[in-house]
Parts: structure tokens; sequence; C-alpha cells
């Protein structure tokens, strides 16, 4: 949360003040989340500031989520990669536009910008035809970072962490996000409540809630990362409007259903992913009638052959890149 606010902040005043000390007080009460990231000694908080430290690395990579969206990134080439030496190798990958058309006034400078990358991976289908649109380059549609670890590799790591482990009761989580889609809580709550009627479930959410603390259970918006994958990993039932929520439901194969505020919204993040996966029957429109009992199951096999076949590609990929 805190991040978002500080990159849609374009005063870069005291807020930058305000971001380091929330971020200073994270890294001390997460040891074990930072103990996972290798970080530079020094941190560059502008543009300028990076251009001028000419940095002379093999490779500078870029990805993923929304690093291309123009809401955020603007004119802003530092999302592009635009700074150190001239030689360094440029490689992108799963580099999200976030939408699925780029405004007229950004297509010259981002074209300009792309074609300075040697590699070019995006993790949204649409993406690639962005790039090709503004470049004539073919880019790569691969995975999101966080899907190159399978859910065996996750659950070593969430048991590496050791957090307390929990005796729950069987439980459906929502995760929808209403910064993204308008009315999008009151809705999942709606048919939180229905689905966990009809499957004998309690109610929990990673985002927020608008039922009573008796209803539901509200983790908080500063849950550990790795609490966060937990919570939906061992999940009966989930509801999403999120990206990340969508990818681990996946990944862990938990039963979900999406929800959005209309089927014409331009985020493509969720519906890229979805078409990818063959689980485009899997979406609510905000308002809609809703059956509980009419859900169907989802075919993993068919999913994990895709997943597969993804992984291979986005590793050989990065092999490729990288080397």
């Amino acid at each position: 949360m805190i991040d978002r606010w500080f990159v849609c902040n374009r005063k870069r005043g005291y807020e930058l003040i305000i971001y380091k000390l929330i971020n200073l007080v994270m890294r001390i009460s997460n040891k074990l989340y930072f103990r996972q990231l290798k970080l530079s000694d020094r941190s560059y908080i502008s543009s300028s500031e990076l251009k001028k430290s000419n940095l002379d690395y093999d490779i500078l990579l870029s990805g993923s989520d929304q690093i291309w969206n123009p809401r955020f990134a603007g004119n802003d080439d530092t999302f592009f990669l635009q700074f150190g030496c001239a030689k360094i190798k440029r490689v992108a990958y799963s580099s999200s536009f976030g939408i699925s058309t780029i405004e007229t006034e950004y297509k010259q400078k981002y074209a300009k910008w792309l074609n300075t990358y040697s590699n070019i991976a995006t993790r949204e289908k649409s993406g690639t035809e962005i790039v090709k649109d503004l470049t004539g380059r073919d880019a790569v549609h691969v995975l999101d970072p966080v899907m190159l670890f399978n859910k065996k590799k996750w659950s070593e790591i969430l048991e590496y962490a050791q957090f307390p482990k929990e005796e729950k009761a069987p439980y459906i989580v929502s995760y929808c996000l209403d910064y993204v889609f308008k009315g999008v809580v009151d809705y999942a709550d709606k048919i939180m409540q229905n689905i966990a009627n009809a499957k004998g479930l309690k109610c929990e959410t990673l985002y927020k809630s608008n039922l009573s603390n008796e209803a539901v259970r509200i983790h908080k918006e500063t849950i550990h990362p790795f609490e966060f994958v937990k919570t939906i990993m061992q999940a009966d039932f989930a509801l999403v409007s999120s990206f990340h929520g969508l990818a681990f439901c996946i990944l862990f194969h938990t039963p979900f259903l999406v929800i959005k505020d209309s089927k014409d919204n331009n985020d493509s993040r969720l519906s890229d992913l979805l078409t990818t996966f063959n689980l485009t029957d899997r979406v609510l429109i905000v308002g809609e009638e809703f059956n509980p009992t009419l859900i169907k199951d989802i075919d993993w096999r068919r999913v994990d052959e895709i997943y597969k076949k993804l992984e291979c590609d986005s590793k050989q990929y990065l092999n490729n890149a990288l080397s």
C-alpha cells in the first residue's frame, strides 16, 4: 500500500521522508523477508541521481507488475532502464503494461525506450501485442515471477519461514481491491457469505470487508508476505480481483472466482491470465445474480499442463536472455 502511494505521488517532497521511515520500520520488523532480498548498498531516489551514478552492471533487468503502465511510469524513463552505461545489456522479464492499449502521447517515447532492450518478455499476452505495435518486435509471453516457483517450492519457503502454525477451520478468503474495481468489496462480501453458508466455511479477507468482526476475520494490510501467501494456499475457496491473488490460486489449486466491476474494464491483467489458463468462465461482474450450487469444478490437470509449458518457456527465455 505504501509503495503504491509513493509511486503515484509525483511530488517526492516530504513523501520521500515518510516513505523511507516506513520502509526502515518494515525492514526491522520483517528481517526474515528482507533476508531473502539481495539489495545494493546505496538507494537512488530520483531518475537524475541514477543517471549521474553511471552504473556499470553487466545486465539491467526490468519487471514486472505494471512497470510500463503510463499511470505509474508516465514519462519517467527510469522504468525503461534509461540509466547506466550505454553498453549494458537491458532485458525485460514479465514486464507489464497492465492495460490493453497505450495512449498516443506515450507511444513515441515508449517505442524509443523499448528499442534499447536486447530482449523483451511481457507478463500479459496483450503486452506482446503492444510491443509489436510500438516497435515491430516480437516479445515473449512469460509467467509472472511468483509463478516461477511451483507449489512445492512455495511450501518449502513457507516451511523455512517457521511461522506459528495455526489450526483453522475450513475457510473462504476474499482479496478484492476496490481501488481497482468499484463496488467490489460489498459484492464480494455478499458472494463470500453465500458460498460460506453453502459449503460450511468460515470467512476471511486479506484486504477489507464491511461485514461485522464476528462474520469475517480481517487480516491487516501489514500482514507479512509469506503469511499472505499461506492464507491463499490453505484456503478452501477464494474470491479475488487481484492479479497476484489469482496467480497464487492457480499455483496452489485453490478454487476461486474472479470479481470485476465491468466486462469492458481496460485492466488487462486478470483477463489475460484467465485466458492463458482457459479459465475465463470463473468471472463474476459486480451486481450479477449468483447461485453457489452452480459453481463448477476446475480441471486442474489441464491447468497444470499449460503451466508446465509456460514455466519451461519462461525459464528458457531467462537463460537465453541472461547468457
